[in-house]
């Protein structure tokens, strides 16, 4: 009945899946991506008219990840969940600077990218997920947008997780552009407005 594409691939020695079609067929475009157990959607919705009296991009991400994706109810003093917490800022700022650059210059729409933590297996962080399904969405609207990011942790492992004695301590997320295979110096005009998105 509905149109789905489902892509799989493995990264860390575990199965990334990509998935449209599925959830929020509404959305300009929208992809589930699971990794482990964790599961991440991400919609994107463009305005088809452009934003009049503006000299930038409308661009707004959002990231949330409540407490049900951990299987969690809020207890205690408070009833109800707050509003985004620094985790929740930080990630949208993570998704946020990527994909800004790489809009066709002049898109002056309303573009929003909402990526919502749907599972979280508390080994699979969602944040690196979030940002390469956001990507995904944005290739799928149809917004000018100039290719696809994926993102990774500087460590030696790829999945840091508490079962494997690793600590969660404060790491440094790398947003790469896919252009080619092989990869290429970096343009010096894109490196110093972009410092840490690396061209391949």
């Amino acid at each position: 009945m509905f149109d789905k594409h489902s892509v799989e691939l493995d990264w860390g020695g575990r199965k990334l899946t990509l998935e449209t079609g599925r959830v929020a067929r509404q959305a300009d475009g929208a992809v589930l991506a699971t990794y482990g157990e964790t599961t991440v959607l991400a919609a994107v919705v463009a305005a088809k008219q452009p934003k009049e009296g503006i000299d930038f991009l409308p661009l707004t991400v959002n990231y949330t990840e409540k407490y049900y994706a951990a299987g969690r109810i809020p207890g205690g003093y408070f009833k109800r969940e707050r509003g985004p917490t620094e985790k929740d800022t930080l990630t949208s700022r993570l998704i946020d600077r990527p994909i800004r650059p790489l809009f066709a210059d002049g898109w002056r729409c309303d573009t929003q990218v909402i990526a919502t933590c749907m599972s979280h297996d508390q080994e699979n962080d969602p944040d690196i997920l979030a940002m390469v399904a956001a990507s995904a969405a944005l290739t799928l609207s149809g917004a000018p947008f100039m290719g696809l990011t994926c993102a990774l942790r500087r460590r030696p492992m790829i999945r840091p997780s508490p079962s494997r004695g690793v600590s969660r301590q404060p790491t440094i997320h790398h947003s790469t552009r896919i252009r080619r295979w092989e990869s290429r110096e970096v343009p010096r005009k894109i490196g110093s407005r972009v410092p840490t998105r690396l061209l391949f």
